[in-house]
């Protein structure tokens, strides 16, 4: 899958993480976010395309209260 999706597409893996103890969360982007994929992986390797698109972008988290109390 991430030879196909280099290869076809120009898009590498990007962040990750795990939904539960047997499958992962992988997103694929090209430079710049031109387009994504979204694949989940199994356990035993298997993998499976979830969804795809364009104009991919990362939000930055937001800054603490300025008071220091938690909301």
């Amino acid at each position: 899958m991430k030879l196909a999706l280099a290869e076809k597409f120009h898009e590498f893996q990007i962040a990750g993480g795990l939904i539960n103890e047997k499958l992962l969360l992988a997103v694929f982007a090209s430079a710049g976010g031109a387009t994504w994929t979204t694949v989940g992986v199994g356990s035993d390797g298997n993998a499976c395309v979830f969804s795809v698109g364009t104009d991919w972008f990362l939000n930055k988290p937001a800054a603490p209260a300025a008071s220091g109390r938690e909301s």
